[in-house]
């Protein structure tokens, strides 16, 4: 099967142009007429401000599913108050910028687009363009200044959807950032929103007549090649010198440190090691610039080549390693940011994965392989000495191609890039508190990577210095989800379901989740505990592309109208939660439904049971090898893209059911609440107030 890498990436650092399940900055095939007048509402310090912006394109011609479709020149007008003007520009209210009246204003404004096909959407930038217009007036009646019309124009990218149907653009984000032209030339940057969602044009895309052209691998290549990647087998240990665990020292040291836990270790070759496919999709921030774009690739990886167990046969460790290495295919794109003194900058970069430098212990080049180790615990449902991890450490170099300022091409030449540079990431992946999240089910990798300086950049003039300045540098932050392995053994299986899932949240902030009922019984129904309802107050972050694991937190939960029951009768019964409770979506839907798991949770429920206080304390199932910790149980729903302030059919449980925790302190005990019984909890459907949108992406 042909994976071409759409929303992937380990490895890219400054790249742009979003990607998303077939829509590549750009669309295809259609008659598109772009034009629509929107109302914007920026806020500053000050106050907030409507203006109005008249978005016009001419019509776009025909085209089909993996092509080109070029929208061309799109004309920007804007409205903007006087009053707001003055702010924007840094002033007092009331008072009228030194030298500004009657002084043209101008500067350059950044316009967000969102492109929606189906249930996938994409967030996307036009690049910058310049905007210039009427002068600021003196103060008219009432102490109010006319509004200021500003002009310009964009080149929108093109773009190349994957799939036919309707492409809807709509309005996003814009950025404005204004001068007076004075003495002073103050600026800053100004973010704005549309008051209400305003569809700026659609495009029908109809199905292509014929296969795209599949590109092959070049025998040979020092690098992997950048795009329309197969997903294919990565070769094994001992077939191609190239492919292996990397030895050069940087990259053998990450199965080092962070050290095992203590003990006595061993390494060995695993007999059986396995390929994958891995998409991948994120953002790195060029920290010069402060400005944060996408990145994509997918990776080819052959996982567990060796292992790490415990080799003292008197002592248990609940811990294990996997040795694994990787190569990672880049997808070259266009990042659109201000740079060069607030011009609009427009390039084309490409990051690639490239061989470590010098050479072995025998004179020969390392391998282009990166190297990825995995620390898990071998019985999951148990307590561990630390927690699941990942590292990986690659070498990476940079190279752009066109670049573009202020609409006025820059020559660099074929040559233009960076040496070698280390690209170390890491993920979190749970704990016997939190909940485990399977390597290959998808995770989210941050890391930070150092941009050298440029060589052999220019036609005629050496502008390496330039893009130095601009770019190079060190703590440029990389975070990357993956989509789910697929096996290239099965190629034929990998498919919209391996894409990386993340999702998008509005408006954030805490919310309380309720249900109206809770209950704990003993499997016999002799004994249970009632509440009439039962909530908890996460807190989440607005935003877009967030990560699907551990995504919010609420720390405890809160119980009321509680009681105990048991065959002696009833009584109060006081129960809550102090547990840190963690939320995640183990999997998105095709309709947009999401499997919602609340992780971390352990239920305390106080009583007078025989004429003595007790507290009886409910988490995961007993596990007979670990007598000893208090494992939390696991909250699963699903949460209904439809209904976005419910979640239904929820279901505590643990590895099975729940039980009685080791820090149980009932003496005489609760009939059917035994430290090896297994009891079933039920609960109403959850009601999310305020509700929180969330969406993938």
């Amino acid at each position: 099967m042909r994976w071409t890498p759409r929303r992937a990436g380990w490895t890219a650092v400054v790249t742009g142009s979003v990607t998303l399940a077939g829509l590549a900055a750009g669309i295809p095939p259609a008659l598109a007429d772009i034009g629509a007048d929107v109302p914007y509402l920026c806020i500053t310090p000050v106050g907030t401000h409507r203006i109005g912006v008249e978005v016009a394109a001419a019509k776009a011609g025909p085209g089909r599913t993996g092509q080109q479709i070029r929208i061309g020149d799109v004309a920007v007008a804007l409205t903007v108050p006087g009053d707001a003007v003055r702010d924007f520009l840094g002033e007092t209210a009331g008072e009228a910028p030194a030298g500004a009246v009657g002084v043209p204003v101008s500067g350059t404004a950044l316009l967000g687009v969102s492109v929606v096909q189906g249930a996938r959407s994409a967030d996307l930038s036009w690049p910058p363009f310049a905007v210039s217009g009427d002068r600021l007036s003196p103060e008219g009646d009432g102490g109010r200044q006319r509004p200021v019309k500003m002009t310009g124009k964009v080149k929108a990218p093109s773009l190349v959807p994957g799939s036919p149907g309707t492409v809807t653009l709509a309005a996003g984000e814009l950025v404005l950032s204004l001068t007076d032209g004075g003495t002073a030339g103050r600026r800053q940057a100004i973010r704005c929103a549309p008051e209400k969602p305003v569809t700026l044009g659609r495009i029908l895309v109809r199905a292509d007549a014929a296969p795209s052209p599949r590109r092959s691998p070049r025998a040979g290549e020092n690098t992997t090649p950048a795009a329309d990647v197969d997903c294919r087998e990565i070769p094994a240990p001992g077939t191609d010198p190239d492919h292996a665990l990397n030895e050069h020292p940087y990259l053998w040291e990450v199965f080092r440190k962070p050290p095992p836990p203590p003990g006595r270790w061993e390494t060995f070759d695993a007999p059986r090691n396995l390929p994958y496919c891995i998409r991948a999709a994120g953002f790195a921030n060029v920290r010069k610039l402060g400005a944060a774009t996408p990145i994509g690739a997918q990776t080819l990886l052959r996982r567990g080549v060796k292992g790490m167990r415990n080799a003292d046969p008197e002592r248990s460790v609940n811990y294990s390693e996997q040795y694994s290495y990787f190569t990672t295919h880049a997808v070259p794109s266009t990042a659109s940011m201000l740079g060069f003194g607030f011009m609009p900058t427009r390039a084309v970069a490409h990051v690639e994965q490239v061989r470590p430098p010098g050479r072995d212990a025998n004179g020969r080049p390392y391998p282009v392989t990166g190297n990825l180790r995995n620390a898990v615990a071998t019985n999951g449902q148990i307590g561990s000495p630390r927690d699941d991890e990942a590292w990986g450490r690659s070498y990476v170099a940079m190279r752009v191609g066109d670049v573009d300022v202020n609409g006025v091409r820059l020559p660099l030449g074929t040559k233009c890039g960076t040496g070698p540079t280390p690209l170390k990431i890491y993920s979190f992946l749970g704990n016997v508190r939190t909940g485990r999240v399977f390597i290959t089910s998808g995770s989210t990798f941050t890391g930070e990577v150092t941009v050298p300086d440029f060589t052999g950049c220019g036609v005629g003039e050496d502008l390496s210095p330039l893009l130095t300045a601009s770019i190079s540098g060190s703590g440029n932050q990389v975070r990357l989800e993956t989509g789910r392995w697929c096996s290239a053994r099965n190629p034929q299986l990998c498919g919209e379901a391996d894409e990386p899932q993340t999702l998008t949240i509005s408006p954030g902030g805490r919310s309380t989740i309720t249900a109206k009922s809770f209950a704990i019984s003993s499997a016999d129904m002799t004994s249970s505990i009632t509440c009439d309802s039962w909530s908890l107050r996460p807190a989440f972050k607005a935003g877009r592309w967030q990560q699907r694991f551990f995504f919010a937190t609420a720390k405890g939960a809160s119980f009321q109208g509680c009681k105990l029951t048991t065959p002696s009768g009833e009584t109060p019964v006081k129960v809550s939660s102090d547990s840190t409770v963690n939320v995640s979506v183990n999997n998105v839907m095709t309709d947009g439904t999401m499997s919602v798991r609340f992780g971390g949770l352990v239920i305390s429920a106080v009583a007078t049971v025989d004429g003595r206080r007790c507290e009886l304390r409910f988490g995961n199932e007993p596990n007979f090898e670990d007598t000893e910790t208090e494992r939390p149980m696991e909250v699963f729903g699903s949460y209904l893209a439809s209904s976005p302030k419910d979640i239904q059919g929820v279901v505590f449980a643990g590895s099975g059911n729940i039980g009685i925790t080791p820090r149980t302190d009932c003496p005489s005990g609760v009939p059917g609440f035994g430290p090896e019984d297994y009891l079933p909890a039920t609960s109403g459907d959850l009601e999310m107030s305020p509700p929180q949108k969330i969406t993938s992406p």
